[in-house]
C-alpha cells in the first residue's frame, strides 16, 4: 500500500483504495529496476504468479523462485518487483504470537478474502481516511503520506464536508467535521511509537511534532526508522527493548532534558509497553540513558 510497505488495514478500506495506490507502486517499480523491467511480458507474469499463489500461499522469495524456473530470462530482481508492486496481495495469518511468521506467506487479496478489488479512483475516500488519522492536514501531507501527486482536486471535490484552517504560515489545513481538535492547553499524552510509525513518515511538514536537529536521530542513513516517543506531542527521544533471561527492560534515549513528571509518565507507558511485547518476561524494568 502507501509508500509501497505493509499496512494494516480493513479488507474493505483496502479493495477500495488499491487501485487507486496501483500508480504509486507502478512508479517505485519503474525506477527500482528501470531497463530491466522492460524485458517483462506483465500479462503473462502476474497471471502466472496469481495461478501459483491461489495454489498455495507462499513466501515471496518462494514464488521467484518458482516463477525463475518458469520466465528463466527474466531478471530475478524484476520479477520480485513486478510481483509486489503490480498484483494485489495480503500476507497470510500464522499461529505464531504476532499473527506472521517471518518470512510471511502472501496470497491474492482477492482470492483470500473471497471479493473483487475496486478499479474506481477513490481519491475522495483516501483523502477522508487519511484526514480522520492525521488531519488538520495540508495537501501536501496527503501526497507525502500515499505517494500519490495532484491530490489538490480530490480536496476541493470535497468541499464543504471539511472544514478548512490556517496554520502559522498561512498554508490551508483541512479536517473532518466532526474530528476531535482538542485546544492548545490540552497536555497531549505521553506515546511510544514503532519504528516506521505512520506518524513519522505521514506529513511533508514533520517540524509539526520533529524539531528539525533531532531528525538525524530518527531517520538513519540506511533507510531505518527508528522507533520513538513523544512527550508534549513531540518527539522526544528513541527506545529499545532488551530481553535477557533475567527479564526485559525498556531503554530510553532522550533527545534533551525531561522534566520527572515526563518521566514518571513515561515509566508508567512504557511498562505497559514492556508487558504487551515481552508478557512472558520474569521482571520489568524502563531504563533511561544519559541525556
Amino acid at each position: 500500500m502507501m509508500r509501497c510497505t505493509l499496512h494494516l488495514m480493513s479488507g474493505r478500506d483496502y479493495l477500495k483504495l488499491r487501485a487507486t495506490i496501483q500508480p504509486v507502486l507502478a512508479r517505485a517499480m519503474d525506477s527500482s529496476v528501470r531497463e530491466r523491467a522492460k524485458a517483462l511480458d506483465m500479462e503473462q507474469l502476474l497471471g502466472r504468479a496469481r495461478q501459483y499463489l491461489d495454489d498455495e500461499p507462499c513466501t515471496l522469495n518462494e514464488l521467484r523462485a518458482r516463477l525463475r524456473k518458469r520466465f528463466p530470462k527474466y531478471d530475478e530482481q524484476a520479477i520480485g518487483y513486478a510481483v509486489r508492486t503490480h498484483l494485489p496481495l495480503v500476507q497470510v495469518p500464522s499461529e505464531t504470537r504476532w499473527g506472521y511468521r517471518a518470512p510471511a506467506d502472501f496470497a491474492v487479496a482477492e482470492s483470500w478474502l473471497g471479493r473483487r478489488v475496486s478499479i474506481k479512483d477513490a481519491r475522495e475516500t483516501l483523502v477522508f481516511r487519511y484526514l480522520a488519522a492525521f488531519g488538520p492536514a495540508t495537501v501536501s501531507d496527503a501526497q507525502t503520506w500515499s505517494g500519490l501527486t495532484g491530490l489538490g482536486p480530490a480536496f476541493d471535490t470535497l468541499g464543504t464536508k471539511l472544514r478548512i484552517f490556517r496554520d502559522e504560515c498561512g498554508r490551508k489545513l483541512f479536517d473532518l467535521p466532526q474530528a476531535a481538535r482538542p485546544n492548545g492547553d490540552v497536555i497531549a499524552p505521553t506515546r511510544f511509537l514503532p519504528d516506521y510509525d505512520n506518524l513519522i513518515l505521514s506529513h511533508s511538514d514533520r517540524t509539526r511534532f520533529l524539531a528539525p536537529e533531532h531528525r538525524s536521530l530518527v531517520f538513519m542513513r540506511n533507510m531505518q526508522i527508528l522507533p520513538t516517543f513523544l512527550v508534549d506531542g513531540f518527539v522526544a527521544g528513541t527506545w529499545r527493548v532488551e530481553q535477557t533471561t533475567a527479564g526485559a527492560s525498556l531503554v530510553l534515549a532522550p533527545f534533551r532534558k525531561l522534566t520527572q513528571r515526563a518521566w514518571a509518565d513515561l515509566e508508567r507507558e512504557g511498562k505497559d509497553l514492556l508487558r504487551f511485547i515481552a508478557s512472558e518476561a520474569r521482571a520489568i524494568l524502563v531504563k533511561r540513558t544519559a541525556t
